[in-house]
């Protein structure tokens, strides 16, 4: 195809005024045609990412970070925390203190939303940090368990609400080609969060209100944030979406240094497209954005069946847990041998890294989740005699097939599961992507919250076999879910994603569409217009 750029000009001046014509540049319009459609890749996405760009999705994952410290410093905190809350605490107390954070979390993601359409991503995530330090603060000074209770929701509220626009900032910063590989650096900082959590946690555990510092210890991170995000970019969509378009021009700008103005010029006018197409139903409530189009509610209900997978395959519950396990199970140092699973997990996150845009995101879950249930399975068969409460035994083979079980467990799920749920904001129209990722992230608190207010109740009433049986069943239908309905859409820029969805789930559209871009590409890099 042959597109005619616009001269030379200063990104001071207005910048659509010098823009060729909208329909210069068609976004997918006959995905029903059999013939593969005409589509277009903004050429600014061949010039080089700048340092800047990964310096502000690094700073943006700090919700990621937060979430991760979280998911870790609580299970150290219910082995060290003792009687300096007036009183040892029961399993039910646990599952509260867990399981309350969940709670406030799925309130704040509801309001997220809301606000980020309102005034901006980075406003909200940076509103979120201040909660979070003040949130940390009351509990690491709490003295009664309704004290900390009420700390762990208020942390929830800052922890849902970042957990939600921070994948929908970056996946609207981030290249094409690179989005998937952007968007997992969220999930190494959730990931990252839990080691440093555990380790802080090892080191301190012996230590005069051990507990207290592991909390405290939390303000750092987002204190971090706060202190740089002056320098950081709203999200040029959401400038567009708000007709500033001088100022979403310099953002892309700072992105993308080699790019030239003309480059910008056309990024700029692709999202004043997808802007102006869905115009009218911006206007319209929630509902009808959300639901009022067939092909949005098939990527809604993709989105939101792979983010309760995530949960409810047990991963967190094992996250929050796991030294409580570990310590029944007589097993000395509860938290190092917890700190050995959250640093697995880490490290494994680098593998999501590594293959989610060489590999695809379809291809790699379908390759672990199968593994996932074969573990569960197994550590359920060599835990089942075990149960909270019950005498500890040492020095058993079943607890260490059980050890390596769920170690592979955990290897398999951040290779892909942990990391893939959190790029699904990709799938949704513009017009929905903020409330559609809200819902979504919802749907990821809710079920948070069933497994961690539910798991040390279901090992006592139906034993470890049973728990670990009914986590590895749902690893199964995920299985089968990922197989009939996830499309793949690594390296499909975000305007004509939701496209995929509209005849179907779009398996085979959306590799359809893949090599058409591939195609289109190769021929730009061979000269050929």
């Amino acid at each position: 195809m042959s597109l005619s750029h616009p001269e030379t000009h200063s990104l001071a001046q207005p910048l659509l005024t010098a823009l060729p014509p909208l329909e210069l540049y068609p976004l997918l319009s006959h995905i029903g045609e059999t013939s593969p459609p005409s589509i277009y890749t903004p050429t600014i996405e061949n010039t080089i990412t700048g340092t800047f760009a990964y310096l502000v999705v690094l700073s943006a994952a700090i919700g990621g970070l937060l979430f991760g410290y979280d998911t870790g410093v609580i299970s150290g905190v219910l082995v060290t925390v003792g009687t300096d809350l007036g009183e040892t605490l029961t399993p039910h107390q646990m599952e509260l203190i867990t399981a309350i954070t969940s709670i406030g979390a799925l309130v704040g993601s509801c309001g997220a939303g809301f606000w980020a359409d309102r005034v901006g991503r980075k406003r909200i995530i940076a509103v979120c940090c201040v909660v979070f330090i003040a949130a940390a603060c009351g509990m690491g000074f709490s003295q009664t368990v309704t004290q900390l209770v009420c700390g762990r929701l208020v942390v929830g509220f800052a922890v849902g609400a970042a957990s939600m626009i921070v994948p929908v900032y970056i996946a609207e910063i981030a290249p094409s080609h690179q989005r998937g590989m952007l968007l997992t650096l969220n999930s190494v900082a959730t990931t990252g969060g839990q080691a440093v959590a555990y380790i802080v946690a090892v080191l301190v555990k012996d230590w005069k209100y051990s507990w207290r510092i592991m909390i405290l210890v939390s303000v750092v991170p987002p204190a971090i944030f706060l202190l740089v995000v002056g320098f950081i970019p709203e999200s040029p969509r959401f400038l567009v979406l708000k007709n500033d378009v001088r100022t979403a021009s310099s953002a892309l700008g700072k992105l993308y240094p080699s790019a030239t103005a003309e480059q910008i010029g056309e990024a700029i006018e692709i999202i004043q497209k997808d802007v102006l197409a869905n115009k009218a139903i911006l206007q319209e409530t929630a509902a009808v954005r959300l639901f009022g189009k067939t092909s949005t509610v098939r990527a809604l209900a993709v989105c939101c069946g792979l983010m309760m997978f995530q949960q409810l395959c047990g991963f967190n519950a094992l996250m929050y847990y796991s030294p409580t396990i570990f310590q029944t199970l007589g097993i000395k140092n509860p938290l190092l041998t917890g700190l050995f699973i959250a640093l697995t997990n880490f490290a494994f996150t680098f593998v999501a890294v590594y293959l989610i845009d060489r590999v695809g995101r379809r291809k790699i879950l379908l390759n672990t989740v199968w593994i996932m249930s074969l573990t569960l399975f197994g550590a359920g068969y060599f835990l089942r005699n075990m149960k909270p409460g019950a005498e500890p035994s040492t020095g058993n083979s079943q607890i260490i097939m059980a050890l390596c079980c769920l170690c592979l467990y955990v290897a398999s799920y951040a290779s892909a599961l942990g990391t893939v749920p959190w790029t699904a904001s990709e799938l949704l129209p513009m017009e929905a992507r903020a409330l559609g990722a809200t819902l979504v992230t919802c749907c990821n608190w809710l079920t948070n919250t069933i497994v961690s207010v539910s798991f040390l109740s279901l090992v006592t009433r139906i034993g470890s076999w049973g728990t670990f049986s009914i986590y590895g069943a749902v690893c199964v239908l995920g299985w089968l879910g990922i197989y009939v309905a996830y499309p793949e859409v690594n390296g499909l820029p975000l305007e004509v994603v939701s496209k995929i969805f509209e005849d179907g789930f779009g398996v085979g559209l959306a590799n359809e569409m893949r090599r058409e871009f591939k195609y289109v590409g190769e021929r730009r890099e061979g000269g050929v217009d």
